[in-house]
């Protein structure tokens, strides 16, 4: 995944705002529409509701540029919306993660976006302690990076949690020697 995606900056007349792909941001469309395949018809096909709700909902700051749209949607005034339609693309790709430079990986089971999103809020917050708020900042492709590279620091401390397949080298009846335990820790700290 992408990380540190730019914010992408849209503009309707004076007014223009910077929305940043959040996992607050990407959780709560998610939520709202069910998934994400709703919020790209939405934005491809011009819906102004929906386009104010991910404009909403990916800036930090309060913008007109929503009740903007919403007022022009309930007059029925004809504004041109390409300029809206390929950055808001673009965000919500960012919000669900996608990275047109990764490589493809093996399928996987399907998960829902709700699923994996509260997945990258469980492991931002439980596994690698972040505070709420900074998890809900991230973008998904940052909590995901930073998940394997404590994985990869963690696998690089303890091992592998895989266990070795037919290790013979180890007798399991083998008794633990002390003494020689003794001399070796004797030897590491003198």
């Amino acid at each position: 995944m992408r990380l540190a995606p730019d914010d992408i900056e849209i503009s309707i007349g004076n007014l223009s705002v910077k929305l940043r792909p959040s996992l607050r941001a990407a959780l709560r469309l998610a939520y709202r529409y069910n998934g994400f395949a709703p919020v790209f018809r939405g934005v491809l096909d011009g819906n102004l509701t929906t386009i104010a709700e991910v404009i909403r909902e990916g800036s930090d700051v309060r913008t007109a540029i929503p009740d903007l749209l919403t007022e022009i949607g309930a007059k029925g005034l004809g504004i041109s919306l390409d300029q809206l339609i390929t950055p808001l693309v673009d965000f919500v790709l960012a919000l669900a993660g996608h990275d047109e430079d990764a490589p493809s990986s093996p399928a996987t089971d399907p998960v829902t976006f709700t699923t994996y999103f509260e997945g990258l809020f469980r492991a931002a917050t439980g596994v690698m302690g972040w505070a709420p708020d900074v998890a809900w900042a991230a973008s998904p492709g940052e909590i995901q990076a930073a998940y394997e590279g404590r994985a990869g620091l963690l696998k690089s401390i303890f091992g592998s949690a895989e266990a070795p397949a037919d290790d013979h080298t180890r007798d399991p009846n083998a008794k633990f020697d002390r003494e020689a335990f003794n001399a070796l820790k004797a030897q590491i700290s003198g």
